[in-house]
């Protein structure tokens, strides 16, 4: 099943920590998508609201704090469970019982339970009989509208079906300030500096080579 990155359409966010992350994913194919507190949340996947808790108030690195993060599960129709977790106090917006679309708001981001700040943390598990659940790995659908294995580091946008083409034709629209910040001394004549950045399915090279006149290589 291919999933929605899970905000609004046409936005752009950050993969602050991936599969198996070494800050508090291991043995977890989790995902923590760098939203912001009061950003929508959208369901990845059409299913039934099993479980939702909104009250809680408190976020911060304190281990007590690891069971009181406001969150939403959603039961999908091949028995797989998709949770959602860090939404602000009384930002929840469906309850147990509701079935949802994917796409379907479910709340807005908030900063409460084990974490370092305001961010969306989502996970995908298969339910056992008298075990703990099994996590699972995901993938989603990308804004070229291709499979997309989310990786840790990376940014992705945000693609709803029946919504308006992301502009850049699926690929990665850049702006002035994707720039902002490379300000690396001028390298010396005849050497080149690289930067390279993953962003969707796309990988972004940024060249400079100290010089005035065109320089043309081929990047293998």
């Amino acid at each position: 099943h291919l999933y929605l990155f899970p905000w609004v359409h046409g936005v752009r966010h950050r993969i602050d920590q991936g599969y198996l992350g070494a800050f508090s994913h291991a043995g977890r194919y989790a995902l923590d998508f760098n939203l912001a507190e009061g950003e929508a949340v959208h369901a990845a996947r059409a299913g039934l609201v099993i479980f939702t808790e909104s009250n809680y108030t408190r976020g911060g690195l304190d281990p007590g704090l690891a069971t009181q993060a406001n969150h939403v599960d959603l039961l999908h129709d091949d028995g797989s469970v998709g949770s959602y977790a860090h939404f602000g106090r009384g930002a929840v917006f469906v309850k147990p019982g509701d079935r949802v679309r994917a796409g379907a708001l479910l709340g807005r981001c908030g900063f409460t339970g084990y974490a370092q700040g305001a961010h969306l943390h989502f996970e995908v598990a298969r339910a056992r009989a008298a075990a703990p659940p099994v996590s699972l790995p995901a993938f989603f659908l990308g804004a070229s509208s291709t499979r997309v294995e989310a990786r840790e580091g990376a940014w992705y946008t945000a693609l709803h079906p029946g919504k308006p083409p992301v502009a850049g034709g699926g690929g990665v629209a850049l702006k002035p300030q994707d720039f902002a910040g490379h300000r690396a001394p001028v390298p010396p004549d005849g050497k080149l500096e690289l930067r390279k950045e993953l962003r969707e399915d796309r990988l972004v090279l940024f060249l400079r080579n100290g010089q005035t006149r065109e320089l043309r290589l081929r990047v293998e």
